[in-house]
């Protein structure tokens, strides 16, 4: 089967309950899978892309311009009234 050929998950990625008491902690690997998953995402969801440098080279502008949210720029008050 083809799923036997793959490499095994992440711990990061596996499923809840999967961890063992032994192997319940996570690695420096497992971060980096996970930070990897986040930019990617992020990066193929609103089509910004960051310098290729390390992610520490990075100065904190070009990190907020890269994970800031159009959506919650302009007015941040809450609705008032209910439907009418």
């Amino acid at each position: 089967m083809l799923l036997d050929a793959a490499p095994p998950l992440p711990r990061s990625m596996r499923a809840v309950g999967h961890l063992s008491r032994d192997d319940d902690t996570w690695s420096a690997t497992d971060t980096v899978m996970v930070a990897l998953s986040l930019f990617t995402v992020w990066a193929a969801r609103t089509g910004r892309t960051l310098r290729d440098v390390p992610v520490g080279d990075l100065t904190a502008h070009e990190l907020e311009e890269f994970w800031i949210d159009d959506r919650f720029e302009g007015d941040h008050t809450a609705p008032t009234g209910g439907p009418s």
